[in-house]
């Protein structure tokens, strides 16, 4: 964020730093986990309103990083070459697809998901951790299985693994029940119908 001179809404930040939530870089100050045998996340560790304050200033903040950092949209440049000549480590990509999600260890209650989609020989690969989602649907619904999200990443790395191109990246931010007809890009959307 730092790089394209985003920051957090200073009214709500300061609200979130004097009640104890987040630190002055806005980090959660995590209390003691309420025992539970269901996934947990960072803000179910929160009273209601707090947990509602912190997202809030979150989805700002990647609103306007969106807005500062113009993503490509990889679904525009899907092709090894194109990929190759556009995206490179640090870059910040967009992608409303179908994704696979791959679940994996959990730990006091907070599950690892190996995230990825892959067509013509070209594979996006992430990983995200259930601790960092907001809401009983993202834990058990939108994030699970095979579903159709937008994500918005960060490049680390891109390889070839078995003649696949392979994207590495760190998420960003990830959501579900976008309307793709309501998706405004100067390119063709393509959408992957889901087989269920």
């Amino acid at each position: 964020m730092k790089a394209h001179g985003i920051k957090f809404d200073e009214t709500l930040h300061s609200i979130l730093i004097a009640t104890g939530v987040t630190d002055k870089i806005g980090i959660p100050i995590l209390k003691k986990k309420k025992e539970s045998r269901f996934l947990t996340t960072i803000y179910d560790r929160l009273e209601y309103d707090e947990a509602h304050r912190l997202h809030h200033m979150y989805c700002e903040a990647i609103d306007d990083l969106i807005e500062a950092s113009n993503p490509i949209e990889l679904g525009a440049i899907w092709s090894k070459t194109e990929i190759k000549d556009l995206i490179a480590p640090g870059t910040i990509c967009f992608c409303m697809r179908g994704f696979r999600f791959q679940r994996g260890d959990t730990v006091e209650n907070e599950e690892d998901r190996v995230i990825y989609a892959k067509a013509k020989n070209i594979e996006i690969r992430f990983s995200a951790n259930t601790r960092h989602m907001f809401g009983s649907s993202a834990l058990y619904d939108s994030f699970v299985g095979h579903r159709f999200i937008a994500a918005l990443i960060i490049v680390k790395n891109v390889d070839t693994e078995d003649g696949v191109l392979v994207i590495r990246a760190t998420p960003l931010a990830m959501g579900a029940g976008f309307v793709t007809s309501a998706y405004d890009t100067p390119y063709a959307m393509k959408t992957n119908r889901l087989k269920r």
